[in-house]
């Protein structure tokens, strides 16, 4: 199932199956209209949910697809790593690496989820992601790797300083 939000931003929750594109995405811009998409949600990376992120990225240039670490996306990015890798490669100018602490392997070791990601984009090396799986990294280079590990978030959200904290709210 794939949902449609639309509000201020218009976002999709999830793409279709394999063999369901073409449909999924007329209904998109049928609901639409000449809106723009702002988001895509891919709540895992089982094909069911994730078939069809290639066809929306290709049609909604303005959208950014944002990982996030968790053992349904590497588990998905290792059954056909050249594949994503060419994702990768072609869409390293709209991908964002994500950190979301809110995950329970991340709220942990927070390092441990960026040591992970770092490895999945930048290296070659097989390495143990979630308990007894593995991963093959992609060995993203030079501005592939750049974009997706920290160009992107830097080109949307800025360089600015962190906040500082009104300690007197905080009290």
């Amino acid at each position: 199932n794939s949902y449609l939000l639309i509000d201020e931003k218009i976002a999709v929750l999830d793409t279709v199956g394999q063999g369901f594109g073409e449909q999924w995405l007329s209904n998109i811009e049928k609901a639409t209209g000449e809106k723009d998409v702002d988001y895509l949600v891919v709540h895992h990376m089982e094909p069911d949910h994730s078939a069809n992120i290639d066809a929306f990225m290709e049609k909604y240039k303005n959208v950014c697809f944002d990982i996030t670490p968790g053992p349904g996306m590497f588990d998905n990015f290792d059954k056909n790593p050249e594949e994503w890798r060419k994702f990768f490669i072609k869409y390293s100018d709209r991908i964002l690496v994500g950190t979301d602490a809110t995950f329970p392997w991340c709220a942990k070791d927070f390092s441990w989820c960026i040591d992970k990601l770092y490895r999945f984009i930048a290296t070659d090396e097989k390495f143990m992601a979630f308990g007894d799986r593995y991963l093959t990294g992609l060995c993203l280079t030079g501005k592939d790797k750049e974009n997706i590990l920290w160009r992107n978030f830097e080109n949307r959200v800025g360089r600015s300083k962190p906040k500082e904290i009104n300690k007197e709210k905080l009290l």
